[in-house]
């Protein structure tokens, strides 16, 4: 007897992001990310991320989650990813 699959396929969203993402610009970050949906976000641009960026990474992850998608960050350079591993949220955001 065969085996059965139930498949579910979306779109993923994929966001590049760049510059610094801080309490000046994390406002703009969270807008861009969709509500429905996953969705992966390059950060291969990114100079700087702050806690205000962190929280809407969290924030993101956690709706995400919630609607059974999925938020990954990826690109992280030096200083962001040292944010993100400080803060243990490596294994949540970015473990692929």
């Amino acid at each position: 007897m065969p085996s059965e699959f139930a498949i579910r396929t979306e779109p993923v969203c994929r966001i590049i992001v760049r510059g610094e993402v801080d309490a000046a610009t994390a406002p703009q970050l969270e807008a861009a990310i969709p509500m429905s949906g996953s969705v992966w976000l390059d950060f291969s641009a990114v100079t700087f991320l702050d806690s205000s960026g962190l929280s809407v990474l969290v924030a993101a992850h956690v709706a995400a989650k919630e609607r059974g998608d999925r938020l990954h960050v990826s690109g992280l350079s030096r200083g962001p990813l040292r944010v993100v591993q400080m803060t243990q949220f490596w294994d949540i955001l970015c473990a692929e």
